[in-house]
């Protein structure tokens, strides 16, 4: 068995969705598992992917926990969905201009934050999709940049570049 559900934020302006997931296995041989975050996935064949992810091998008083873990894994999405939804709000209040912008691209390949390769796929989605010129805008266009590595070492990578220009921006 295996599902995932979005949550209503009651916000006209939210960019974000919270999101939920469960799985279990009715022969045990999957322990039950339930994920949260601003987006999860989980699919057909059982992986599990978010930002919060907890699990319970089928022993002795499973179905007992069963309810604490629901509401860790509900309670968890709460705190982590307003962190990220107030550093939106505040990146996207920082303007940035094309000269930062290839400043941070070149300062983040410099202390390898980012590849090479990346550095293009920035510069394009900057100049040519995002309009606004916030800090947000730049963000994502790093993201956008790292999803093209591998799964493992891309959410690094992005989990890095986040962490750099939190700081940069001075939102820590």
């Amino acid at each position: 068995m295996f599902g995932s559900m979005s949550i209503s934020t009651n916000s006209i302006d939210s960019v974000m969705v919270k999101e939920f997931g469960f799985r279990n296995s009715y022969d045990k041989s999957l322990p039950v598992g339930f994920v949260s975050g601003s987006k999860v996935l989980v699919c057909s064949n059982l992986m599990f992917r978010g930002d919060i992810i907890l699990m319970r091998k089928h022993t002795l008083n499973v179905y007992g926990d069963f309810e604490k873990l629901l509401s860790q894994a509900v309670s968890g999405i709460n705190t982590q969905f307003n962190s990220i939804q107030e550093e939106y709000e505040k990146m996207n209040r920082i303007p940035v201009s094309d000269i930062e912008a290839a400043h941070l691209t070149g300062e983040m390949y410099y202390k390898n934050k980012i590849k090479d390769t990346h550095v293009s796929i920035i510069r394009k989605e900057w100049k040519e999709t995002y309009k606004n010129k916030t800090a947000w805008d730049f963000c994502q266009c790093t993201t956008e940049a790292l999803k093209k590595h591998s799964v493992r070492s891309g959410m690094n990578m992005i989990t890095q570049s986040y962490n750099y220009l939190i700081q940069h921006f001075n939102l820590n």
